[in-house]
């Protein structure tokens, strides 16, 4: 997840600062909003709805699965074990 603000057009109103449920964006030193904590957002998206000038995008990306993550085939042959013999087992 991503919080994307133009900041040529935000005018530093406060409004997505004050909305945030989860406390992750404040207003810079340019009167600006920024995310200060990105790791906390919950990608409610009412920054982006509640910004007047349309220039907060919340930007999610898509979850990788376990077998995108996780080099499935180098552990089992590591084990020992030849995964193609294994139903059920991606190993992409």
């Amino acid at each position: 997840m991503a919080i994307k603000i133009n900041s040529y057009s935000c005018t530093g109103c406060g409004t997505c600062v004050l909305l945030c449920p989860s406390d992750v964006l404040r207003l810079d030193e340019e009167n600006k909003a920024t995310p200060v904590y990105n790791s906390d957002c919950v990608s409610c998206r009412l920054c982006e709805m509640s910004c007047p000038f349309e220039c907060i995008e919340v930007v999610i990306r898509p979850f990788k699965t376990a077998a995108e993550t996780f080099p499935v085939k180098q552990y089992l042959l590591g084990l020992g074990v030849d995964p193609s013999t294994l139903p059920g087992v991606s190993t992409h």
